[in-house]
Order: C-alpha cells, then sequence, then structure tokens
C-alpha cells in the first residue's frame, strides 16, 4: 500500500516490466497512474495508463470540442495525423482521438477534412 492508502503492485527487480497499453514513454521507475484492465487467470494484471470505453470517447470528445472553440473551430489535425501530432496537441490517443471525432462527426458537430477537422456551427 502505498503512503496515500492507494494499492500497489510491486514487482521483483528480475521481472520485466509489463507492456502498458498506451503510446506514451515510460522510463523504468517513474510512477503513473494506471487503470486495471484485466485480472489474468495466470496472477498477471493487464494495465491501462488511461480510462477505457465510451468514458474515455466522451472525455476526449469534450476535450476536442474545447481545443476547437479556442482555436476558432479549426485544428489541423485529422485521421491521417500521428499519434505523437495527437497527443502533443490534444494530451489523447490517436485511438481515442478517432472514436471522438468519429461521435462529433455523427452529430453534425464537425467535418472531417484530409488535414483538419472543423466545426458545423453557424453553416448551413
Amino acid at each position: 500500500m502505498s503512503p496515500d492508502g492507494r494499492d500497489v503492485v510491486r514487482r521483483p527487480r528480475s521481472q520485466p516490466a509489463p507492456v502498458l497499453d498506451s503510446s506514451l514513454p515510460v522510463q523504468s521507475g517513474q510512477h503513473v497512474k494506471g487503470f486495471v484492465k484485466k485480472l489474468r487467470e495466470d496472477g498477471k494484471i493487464d494495465i491501462a495508463l488511461q480510462k477505457q470505453g465510451l468514458v474515455v470517447a466522451d472525455d476526449a470528445r469534450e476535450i476536442i470540442l474545447e481545443k476547437l472553440q479556442a482555436a476558432g473551430g479549426k485544428l489541423e489535425l485529422s485521421d491521417s495525423s500521428t499519434p505523437e501530432e495527437i497527443y502533443a496537441a490534444l494530451g489523447i490517443s490517436k485511438k481515442n482521438f478517432k472514436k471522438a471525432i468519429g461521435m462529433l462527426y455523427k452529430e453534425k458537430k464537425i467535418t472531417i477534412g484530409e488535414k483538419d477537422i472543423r466545426t458545423t456551427q453557424g453553416k448551413g
């Protein structure tokens, strides 16, 4: 248990670090917040660095709408943007970005171009 009362999973130094479900770089010894994805039958735990499912897409959706509003309705990001570009601009993974822009597109709140996304407010 950590000093602040959270459960901490410790592993012997002889075991390799688990492969994390993220494109974020993580260094040995670095402390990061994680989310338990699955408790496996072999006693291992699958950990994600981000929340999973539609909760994440909803959070990402809000982040994208806020950034679009702050940028005057246009972001130079699209399906063809690299994961690094998306993370640098929004702090979310490309997978979650694509889920979120798909939701926004279906809601007719954005249009998706080859190199950008734009709000649809005021059009029409």
